[in-house]
């Protein structure tokens, strides 16, 4: 017994040693990599150079033979051997801007040598001399006094650096040693995944995955990761103290407002890192210590997009915990009470291709971002996802022989809390016409006008007499301008449409998908896997979502869709403006899962049993819609419609 014991302990060592050992190759690798760059760089002077700076107003300036150019003779310098020199101008100049030089060995347009173009570098292999050198401009393009200095011979500032580090190396071991047991023990894994998503069903997988990676993303999400996130803090914690209504009286703990100012008394402070969190942490709440403060731009925002973050505000009010830690309890509450709403948002959908379609949404790189933060989306997008869930069981469940109004107030409180938190997504209520006549008591439209009731009753307190006054104003919106502009003609509403759709459409998936912090390459890959799912055959036995349904779905998410795009070009672009501004693809989020449901497979009866030859099918059919769009946009065809 004691052998087997030696033996699985060395069978485990040896892979530990395996790892040290590719740890330590790597580590010789970047070391060996970092000295021959840099004998290389000194070798070409890109380094250890003795930097020479001639300020403008020191630059001779004399004029060309070419009438419209100007030449700058580099006068006064110590006779050196110049390796290279840099031209650094005190503003940004545009792209198709050049500087000539002119050398013994011949003419040469100066390279841009950073994205912003203030800077042009020339590089020499031989040392020339000072008076070999003229500099050529064009007058109409760069003048002397667009030039900050000259910089001679100037050392490339961006050389890598091996430092030693305890703490990455011990990372990287555990990195590639982890990597070495997912190699050997993947089939392993995989069967103890598989049992696993059996046993405890896929609700509970989904609900341990969003609620691990929200706290995850809580804690590694510095404040003000997410936008605005310093206004909607404020709020919330405006809303524990009792204030429901927006004050701009109100007054708040100094340590509050300070949390998000920066050295300079402005705000936000956009630069916080892990050490200003670790300071922020010996900051106390001190109540009695106020000051008046207008908190922003949360005005339009409802009570109830905060109902999930203020629970943790309030308690870490009442414990008068440190600022930065009643942030982190805020984003704790919203992590933990959305996985609840996505636990049972899974549980009671009938169809298991909509559980998964769900759960992949719910686990979006942006939707975790959300949720760990005090974004006022995550009301929206986990009772969103739960009244879809809910009516596909009212229609499918076999079990609810009849639906009574229990079930309909319970639907219709699930839709009106986003439609109050954002009025854009009013249309989930065409859900009601789902629902089949045999189940229903009364006619659907009583059900619709109760819902419309309900609604305004709820619109106006919660938005109207909750709202509170604030002095904030966005001075290029002009609503008013804007209305008249599409009404008077609402094909320039639909150019600014296409015009978006073409420009910033693979931004909308990337955004909806990926959020801030994921490679674009990634967020395509899990839209992929989204459509992968929806195309999936793996459920042919299992009850079908009625062609009926699915149009239902398509036509509320197309209206909704288009929605955001006229809400937010009435409501928040400048007046007449070719594009719709504003547009962010978390917006298109809640209505993710009814266009999924829409499009699911074989809504146009093309049986194609391969796989492979679906997806291949489907992208020809993108291919052709954007050669057929490119064609119709290239051509000038949108003049027609003006």
């Amino acid at each position: 017994m004691k052998l087997l014991n030696i033996k699985k302990y060395l069978f485990f060592f040896k892979f530990l040693v395996i790892a040290l050992v590719i740890c330590c190759v790597f580590e010789a690798c970047l070391f060996a990599y970092n000295k021959i760059t840099y004998k290389i760089y000194s070798h070409f002077h890109f380094i250890e150079n003795e930097e020479f700076i001639i300020d403008n107003s020191v630059l001779y300036e004399e004029p060309n033979s070419f009438e419209g150019y100007t030449n700058l003779d580099l006068k006064n310098i110590p006779d050196i051997d110049i390796y290279n020199f840099k031209l650094v101008t005190n503003k940004k100049i545009p792209y198709e801007t050049y500087v000539r030089v002119s050398t013994n060995y011949g003419d040469k347009l100066l390279a841009k040598a950073n994205y912003e173009a203030t800077e042009y570098t020339a590089y020499y292999k031989s040392g020339i001399k000072p008076n070999s050198i003229k500099i050529i401009l064009q007058d109409n393009q760069l003048k002397k006094e667009d030039i900050e200095c000259i910089i001679i011979n100037s050392n490339y500032n961006n050389m890598p650096k091996y430092e030693f580090s305890l703490i990455r190396i011990i990372l990287e071991i555990i990195t590639i040693y982890l990597l070495i047991l997912l190699i050997v023990y993947r089939k392993k894994l995989k069967e103890l995944f598989n049992h696993f998503v059996y046993k405890y069903r896929i609700e509970k997988v989904f609900f341990v995955i969003v609620l691990l990676f929200g706290i995850i993303f809580t804690f590694m999400n510095t404040p003000l990761d997410q936008y605005d996130e310093h206004a909607h803090f404020w709020r919330s914690y405006e809303i524990a103290q009792g204030n429901l209504r927006i004050d701009k009286s109100i007054s708040f703990p100094k340590s509050i407002i300070n949390l998000f100012f920066d050295e300079n008394g402005g705000y936000p402070n956009r630069h916080f890192d892990y050490e200003d969190i670790k300071q922020q942490l010996n900051v106390k709440l001190d109540k009695d210590n106020s000051n008046i403060f207008e908190i922003g731009s949360v005005e339009h925002y409802s009570v109830l997009n905060y109902m999930f973050v203020t629970i943790g505000t309030i308690i870490g009010s009442l414990l008068k915990l440190s600022p930065i830690i009643i942030l982190y309890l805020g984003r704790l509450f919203n992590v933990l009470l959305y996985s609840i709403l996505i636990y049972f948002a899974i549980k009671i959908n009938p169809f298991g291709k909509c559980k998964k379609i769900i759960g992949v949404i719910s686990i979006f790189p942006m939707t975790v971002n959300l949720i760990a933060s005090y974004s006022p989306d995550t009301v929206i997008l986990g009772f969103t996802f739960l009244a879809i869930s809910y009516i596909l069981r009212l229609k499918y469940d076999d079990n609810i022989k009849v639906i009574t109004i229990k079930h309909i107030l319970i639907f219709i409180i699930l839709t009106i809390i986003p439609t109050i938190c954002k009025i854009v997504y009013v249309f989930l209520f065409l859900l009601l016409f789902i629902l089949p006549k045999n189940k229903l008591k009364h006619n659907k439209i009583i059900y619709v006008i109760g819902y419309f009731i309900i609604l305004i009753l709820l619109y106006y307190i919660f938005n109207v007499f909750l709202k509170g006054t604030t002095n904030y104003v966005t001075v290029e919106k002009n609503p008013i301008e804007q209305l008249i502009y599409c009404i008077s003609n609402p094909f320039n509403a639909i150019i600014a449409l296409l015009n978006s759709i073409t420009k910033c459409g693979s931004l909308y998936i990337v955004q909806m998908v990926g959020g801030w912090n994921t490679w674009n390459i990634f967020s395509f890959i899990l839209f992929i896997i989204l459509l992968v799912i929806n195309f999936d055959d793996n459920n042919i036995a299992q009850k079908k979502i009625e062609n009926k349904d699915k149009i239902i779905c398509l036509l509320i998410s197309v209206i909704e869709i288009l929605s955001v795009f006229a809400a937010l070009y009435i409501d928040w672009s400048t007046a007449k403006s070719p594009y719709v501004i504003g547009i962010q693809g978390r917006y298109f989020l809640p209505i993710l899962p009814l266009l999924m449901i829409g499009i699911e497979k074989n809504i146009l009866n093309i049986k194609i049993k391969n796989k492979l030859s679906k997806f291949i099918v489907l992208i020809c059919i993108i291919y052709a819609i954007t050669i057929c769009y490119s064609i119709f946009k290239y051509n000038n065809l949108t003049l027609f419609l003006m």
